[in-house]
């Protein structure tokens, strides 16, 4: 598996629990959909009734309504006429009780757009231009680690992957 296609399986299981749909199709890894939960779960806790992965969100509806303009720019079917939507703003993680202004905690969107007769455009996003770990293994890894509160093993993962501190550089440094 190339690196790129790792990305690709951990952008798709991070899209597919925002969203609260199943990831077994997303993960083209050897983590299972199962592993991740269990993982979030151990850091977090389970919260009865909540999501595993940005538990604490806020949902809404409405309409999407294009600028005139839009249909010359895109074919998106979204794009030709208004539409109605189904959005969700969240914090990363499994804190249900996280606070709302801490500053190196992503922020998640994700929207519905229903084009009708079943079909629609999904849009999700974090608000860091990039996750802190390059694979799905390793965000297992990181949140077992996590879990067992042992501040020399977190400090010696981020030392074998320092790649996995650049998100929480940029997080602190991009008040929201």
């Amino acid at each position: 598996m190339t690196s790129r296609s790792k990305r690709l399986s951990i952008l798709g299981a991070i899209v597919a629990l925002a969203l609260g749909g199943s990831t077994a199709a997303c993960i083209a890894a050897d983590v299972r959909p199962a592993d991740l939960v269990d993982a979030l779960n151990g850091v977090f806790g389970k919260h009865a009734g909540d999501r595993a992965a940005h538990t604490k969100g806020v949902c809404l509806t409405g309409n999407f309504t294009p600028s005139a303009d839009a249909p010359k720019l895109s074919k998106a079917p979204h794009f030709a006429k208004p539409v109605p939507i189904i959005a969700r703003f969240s914090l990363g993680g499994g804190n249900p009780s996280a606070p709302d202004n801490a500053q190196d905690n992503v922020r998640g969107l994700a929207v519905k757009f229903d084009l009708g007769s079943g079909a629609s455009t999904d849009i999700v996003t974090i608000s860091a231009p990039m996750f802190f770990v390059k694979t799905p293994e390793l965000f297992v890894e990181f949140l077992k680690t996590v879990a067992t509160g042992d501040q020399e093993k977190i400090k010696a993962f981020f030392g074998a992957h320092p790649e996995s501190t650049l998100q929480n550089a940029w997080l602190t440094s991009h008040p929201v």
